[in-house]
Protein backbone atom coordinates (compact mmCIF):
# COMPACT_ATOMS: atom_id res chain seq x y z
CA UNK A 1 0.00 0.00 0.00
CA UNK A 2 1.48 3.34 -1.06
CA UNK A 3 2.12 6.12 1.43
CA UNK A 4 0.59 9.58 1.15
CA UNK A 5 3.95 10.91 -0.04
CA UNK A 6 4.33 8.27 -2.74
CA UNK A 7 0.74 8.68 -3.95
CA UNK A 8 0.86 12.48 -4.10
CA UNK A 9 4.31 12.50 -5.72
CA UNK A 10 2.98 10.19 -8.42
CA UNK A 11 -0.11 12.36 -9.00
CA UNK A 12 1.88 15.60 -9.16
CA UNK A 13 4.40 14.01 -11.49
CA UNK A 14 1.54 13.16 -13.87
CA UNK A 15 -0.15 16.56 -13.48
CA UNK A 16 -0.49 19.29 -16.07
CA UNK A 17 2.73 20.91 -14.85
CA UNK A 18 4.65 18.00 -16.38
CA UNK A 19 2.32 16.17 -18.75
CA UNK A 20 0.39 18.95 -20.53
CA UNK A 21 2.92 20.13 -23.16
CA UNK A 22 1.83 23.77 -23.38
CA UNK A 23 1.76 24.14 -19.58
CA UNK A 24 5.13 22.38 -19.18
CA UNK A 25 6.60 24.74 -21.79
CA UNK A 26 5.31 27.76 -19.84
CA UNK A 27 6.93 26.36 -16.68
CA UNK A 28 10.27 25.99 -18.48
CA UNK A 29 10.06 29.46 -20.08
CA UNK A 30 9.34 30.95 -16.64
CA UNK A 31 12.60 29.49 -15.34
CA UNK A 32 10.84 27.20 -12.87
CA UNK A 33 12.18 23.73 -12.15
CA UNK A 34 9.88 21.05 -13.50
CA UNK A 35 8.04 19.59 -10.48
CA UNK A 36 8.84 16.00 -11.36
CA UNK A 37 8.64 13.08 -8.94
CA UNK A 38 12.40 13.30 -8.49
CA UNK A 39 12.30 17.05 -7.82
CA UNK A 40 9.55 16.69 -5.23
CA UNK A 41 11.35 13.83 -3.48
CA UNK A 42 14.58 15.84 -3.33
CA UNK A 43 13.06 19.22 -2.40
CA UNK A 44 10.26 18.64 0.10
CA UNK A 45 11.36 17.68 3.59
CA UNK A 46 9.85 14.93 5.69
CA UNK A 47 8.33 17.64 7.90
CA UNK A 48 6.74 19.32 4.86
CA UNK A 49 5.21 16.03 3.73
CA UNK A 50 3.89 15.37 7.21
CA UNK A 51 2.28 18.82 7.39
CA UNK A 52 0.79 18.41 3.91
CA UNK A 53 -0.72 15.05 4.82
CA UNK A 54 -2.18 16.53 8.00
CA UNK A 55 -3.72 19.44 6.04
CA UNK A 56 -5.35 17.17 3.46
CA UNK A 57 -6.71 14.82 6.13
CA UNK A 58 -8.07 17.78 8.11
CA UNK A 59 -9.84 19.20 5.06
CA UNK A 60 -11.42 15.87 4.23
CA UNK A 61 -12.59 15.42 7.80
CA UNK A 62 -13.87 19.00 8.15
CA UNK A 63 -16.03 18.78 5.02
CA UNK A 64 -17.04 15.12 5.25
CA UNK A 65 -20.74 15.99 5.69
CA UNK A 66 -20.87 18.57 2.89
CA UNK A 67 -23.11 17.97 -0.08
CA UNK A 68 -21.27 15.91 -2.73
CA UNK A 69 -18.40 15.25 -0.27
CA UNK A 70 -18.20 11.67 -1.54
CA UNK A 71 -17.26 12.98 -5.01
CA UNK A 72 -14.42 15.22 -3.82
CA UNK A 73 -10.79 14.23 -4.38
CA UNK A 74 -8.47 15.92 -1.89
CA UNK A 75 -4.75 16.25 -2.43
CA UNK A 76 -1.90 18.66 -3.07
CA UNK A 77 -1.67 21.67 -5.33
CA UNK A 78 1.57 23.29 -6.46
CA UNK A 79 1.47 27.08 -6.67
CA UNK A 80 4.37 28.56 -8.65
CA UNK A 81 6.48 31.52 -7.57
CA UNK A 82 4.42 34.51 -8.73
CA UNK A 83 7.55 36.38 -9.79
CA UNK A 84 8.14 33.76 -12.45
CA UNK A 85 4.67 32.51 -13.34
CA UNK A 86 1.88 34.69 -12.00
CA UNK A 87 -1.31 32.65 -11.97
CA UNK A 88 -3.32 35.71 -10.90
CA UNK A 89 -3.06 36.92 -14.48
CA UNK A 90 -4.92 35.68 -17.55
CA UNK A 91 -2.90 33.04 -19.37
CA UNK A 92 -2.06 33.58 -23.06
CA UNK A 93 -3.72 31.11 -25.40
CA UNK A 94 -0.50 29.23 -26.07
CA UNK A 95 -0.13 28.33 -22.38
CA UNK A 96 -3.47 26.56 -22.30
CA UNK A 97 -3.71 25.40 -25.90
CA UNK A 98 -3.36 21.73 -24.91
CA UNK A 99 -6.14 21.93 -22.33
CA UNK A 100 -9.44 20.57 -23.54
CA UNK A 101 -11.56 23.65 -22.86
CA UNK A 102 -9.07 26.33 -23.92
CA UNK A 103 -9.93 28.18 -27.13
CA UNK A 104 -7.86 31.35 -26.75
CA UNK A 105 -6.54 33.70 -24.11
CA UNK A 106 -8.14 33.50 -20.68
CA UNK A 107 -10.85 36.11 -20.29
CA UNK A 108 -10.31 38.50 -17.38
CA UNK A 109 -11.87 41.94 -17.00
CA UNK A 110 -9.00 44.38 -17.76
CA UNK A 111 -10.30 46.75 -15.08
CA UNK A 112 -9.62 44.19 -12.34
CA UNK A 113 -6.49 44.50 -10.24
CA UNK A 114 -4.01 41.59 -10.26
CA UNK A 115 -5.75 40.11 -7.25
CA UNK A 116 -4.62 39.01 -3.82
CA UNK A 117 -1.16 37.50 -3.52
CA UNK A 118 -2.15 34.69 -1.16
CA UNK A 119 0.98 32.60 -1.68
CA UNK A 120 4.28 34.49 -1.62
CA UNK A 121 6.89 32.30 0.06
CA UNK A 122 9.84 32.90 -2.25
CA UNK A 123 10.05 29.18 -3.05
CA UNK A 124 9.82 27.99 -6.65
CA UNK A 125 6.76 25.93 -5.71
CA UNK A 126 4.52 26.08 -2.66
CA UNK A 127 2.46 23.03 -1.70
CA UNK A 128 -1.04 23.46 -0.31
CA UNK A 129 -3.86 21.06 0.41
CA UNK A 130 -6.99 21.39 -1.68
CA UNK A 131 -9.53 19.81 -3.97
CA UNK A 132 -7.64 18.23 -6.87
CA UNK A 133 -10.46 16.61 -8.83
CA UNK A 134 -13.06 18.35 -10.98
CA UNK A 135 -15.57 18.76 -8.14
CA UNK A 136 -15.40 20.46 -4.76
CA UNK A 137 -17.87 20.30 -1.86
CA UNK A 138 -21.09 22.23 -2.29
CA UNK A 139 -21.28 24.72 0.58
CA UNK A 140 -23.34 27.58 -0.78
CA UNK A 141 -22.69 30.72 -2.77
CA UNK A 142 -19.57 32.86 -2.44
CA UNK A 143 -21.57 35.45 -0.48
CA UNK A 144 -22.89 32.82 1.94
CA UNK A 145 -19.39 31.46 2.47
CA UNK A 146 -17.77 34.88 2.82
CA UNK A 147 -20.41 35.93 5.37
CA UNK A 148 -20.31 32.72 7.40
CA UNK A 149 -18.91 32.46 10.89
CA UNK A 150 -15.15 31.90 10.81
CA UNK A 151 -15.47 28.65 12.76
CA UNK A 152 -17.22 27.04 9.81
CA UNK A 153 -14.14 27.53 7.63
CA UNK A 154 -11.31 27.26 10.13
CA UNK A 155 -9.13 24.20 9.59
CA UNK A 156 -5.99 23.62 11.65
CA UNK A 157 -6.35 27.12 13.05
CA UNK A 158 -6.55 28.80 9.62
CA UNK A 159 -9.49 30.51 7.98
CA UNK A 160 -9.13 28.77 4.65
CA UNK A 161 -11.29 31.34 2.86
CA UNK A 162 -8.21 33.58 2.55
CA UNK A 163 -6.95 31.22 -0.16
CA UNK A 164 -10.06 31.43 -2.32
CA UNK A 165 -8.15 33.59 -4.78
CA UNK A 166 -7.39 33.93 -8.48
CA UNK A 167 -3.77 32.98 -7.82
CA UNK A 168 -4.66 29.62 -6.32
CA UNK A 169 -7.49 28.96 -8.77
CA UNK A 170 -5.19 29.72 -11.71
CA UNK A 171 -2.65 27.23 -10.42
CA UNK A 172 -5.39 24.63 -9.94
CA UNK A 173 -6.54 24.99 -13.55
CA UNK A 174 -3.01 24.62 -14.96
CA UNK A 175 -2.20 21.66 -12.73
CA UNK A 176 -5.37 19.90 -13.92
CA UNK A 177 -3.79 19.46 -17.35
CA UNK A 178 -6.29 18.21 -19.89
CA UNK A 179 -8.10 15.49 -17.94
CA UNK A 180 -9.72 16.84 -14.77
CA UNK A 181 -10.51 20.48 -15.42
CA UNK A 182 -12.61 22.16 -12.72
CA UNK A 183 -15.76 24.01 -13.79
CA UNK A 184 -15.67 22.48 -17.25
CA UNK A 185 -18.65 22.22 -19.57
CA UNK A 186 -17.70 18.55 -19.93
CA UNK A 187 -18.40 17.90 -16.24
CA UNK A 188 -21.82 16.74 -15.08
CA UNK A 189 -22.07 19.60 -12.58
CA UNK A 190 -20.24 22.75 -11.58
CA UNK A 191 -18.34 23.72 -8.46
CA UNK A 192 -17.92 27.42 -7.88
CA UNK A 193 -15.50 27.57 -4.98
CA UNK A 194 -12.33 25.76 -3.95
CA UNK A 195 -11.38 25.32 -0.29
CA UNK A 196 -7.77 25.15 0.74
CA UNK A 197 -5.44 24.86 3.68
CA UNK A 198 -1.78 25.84 3.52
CA UNK A 199 0.86 23.36 4.53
Amino acid sequence: MSTFREHQTELLGRSGWNQCPSVATAVAHAGLPAPTREYLHDTLTTAAWSAAEQAVAALEQHFRRARFADEVSWGLLLVPDHRRLDTRQPMPGQVREDQRDASGDDVVDPDLTPGVLAVATGAAWTVIGTVVGPYGPSLGSYREIAGADADEFTVLGQDIRRLITRQVWGARVLQAGHRHLPDSDHNTRWTFTTFLASR
